[in-house]
């Protein structure tokens, strides 16, 4: 609850905070109405892009994340994912101080910082990330699990429209929440506990437990001397 909290708050950031987010559950689990929430009650539809993880192996792909006047968007939302994550793409992304050069067609190209927040929405875990389950997407990567899978009995059809109209009475919290991470040094909102246990699964299935991972990062790049 506090990193959804968090990663909501910081969506009006003009910058990366160093993660991306995938929301996971199998189905009906509340994930389409956070991004609807963000998109149409926070943010504004003219702020929010909707790029596939898979459409920043194309050329012109990254330019999607662009507005008309070809700054860069606040927030990337995508509800259902498909399973072929560009992970390499993602964490320049995460990297508040990366920058890319992005080609626009039948324009020129803009290099531009990607001050962007990403988020992907799935409801399977199986994604195509063998090549890069590394240390870097570890660090990078912030699984949010939807618990509560809420049968259609269930379903209030209202409810997406009642918080967006509450946003107003939500600014002065995210505010605060923006100013105690402010005051703390970092605006990465921080994983819990649970979070990174169900990291740490994720990344088990690919044969990298954490441990492995860090250590396979100690002995590429450090040296100890006996």
């Amino acid at each position: 609850q506090n990193f959804l909290l968090e990663w909501t708050a910081v969506q009006i950031l003009p910058q990366s905070v160093g993660q991306f987010v995938l929301f996971y559950n199998d189905g009906s689990g509340g994930k389409t109405v956070w991004m609807n929430v963000v998109r149409n009650g926070l943010l504004g539809p003219e702020n929010v892009a909707t790029v596939t993880a898979d459409k920043f192996r194309h050329n012109f792909g990254p330019s999607m994340l662009l507005r008309s006047d070809r700054t860069m968007k606040l927030a990337n939302l995508v509800d259902e994912s498909p399973r072929d994550f560009d992970m390499s793409f993602l964490k320049k992304v995460a990297d508040p101080l990366s920058y890319l050069t992005i080609d626009i067609k039948n324009r020129q190209s803009i290099t531009c910082s990607l001050a962007i927040k990403m988020t992907f929405a799935t409801n399977s875990l199986d994604l195509g990330i063998d090549g890069e389950s590394n240390y870097g997407t570890f660090r990078k990567l912030a699984l949010v699990y939807f618990p509560k899978r809420i049968l259609p009995s269930e379903q209030d059809s209202t409810i997406e429209q009642r918080m967006i109209d509450e946003m107003d009475d939500m600014a002065g919290l995210l505010l605060h929440i923006l100013r105690k991470m402010r005051d703390r040094k970092s605006f990465q909102p921080i994983e819990s506990a649970s979070m990174l246990t169900w990291k740490n699964d994720f990344f088990n299935q690919y044969g990298n437990s954490p441990m492995s991972i860090v250590s396979k990062f100690i002995d590429e790049r450090v040296t100890i001397d006996a």
